[in-house]
Order: C-alpha cells, then sequence, then structure tokens
C-alpha cells in the first residue's frame, strides 16, 4: 500500500524527481528483522524505499546514508520549518 500510494504520487507531479519514505525501527509493523537485507532494504530491514522516475519509468531502490548523522543523512536526519 505505501510503494502505491508514494508510486501515485511520483506519476501524479511530473516535476518530482523522486519520492521516499524512512521509518523509525519496526515503527512501520514491527517486522523488520524479516526483512533484512532483502530488496529495497538493508541489514536494518527497515522500509527504506526510494522511487525515481526516469523518462516515465519508475526506478526502486533503497535509500543510502539515512543513517549518517552528518550531511549524508541530514536529508532524514534534519527537520525542517
Amino acid at each position: 500500500m505505501i510503494d502505491f500510494t508514494l508510486i501515485s504520487l511520483l506519476e501524479k507531479n511530473p516535476s518530482y524527481v523522486g519520492i521516499w519514505a524512512v521509518f523509525e525501527p519496526n515503527a512501520l509493523d514491527a517486522m523488520d528483522a524479516a526483512y533484512v537485507n532483502t530488496a529495497v532494504t538493508d541489514a536494518s530491514g527497515r522500509y527504506i524505499t526510494y522511487f525515481t522516475d526516469t523518462n516515465g519509468r519508475i526506478n526502486m531502490e533503497a535509500l543510502v546514508g539515512y543513517d549518517d548523522p552528518g550531511v549524508d543523512g541530514a536529508y532524514y536526519n534534519t527537520s525542517f520549518k
């Protein structure tokens, strides 16, 4: 359902380059351990999916750097007003 929602938002907003979602550990379904190192996740098992639109083709990949407390993770770790 989350994938469908994100893809729909991406398709309906042609100015978007990509769209993503990250959930805190076990916040989505408390099943992170079941998803460790599966498609579009990492050793955390968290939902970290990033969708991009390249010339009308939707691509799906795992986000990287979200857990970095420095510049690389600022997109996730920094709140903006």
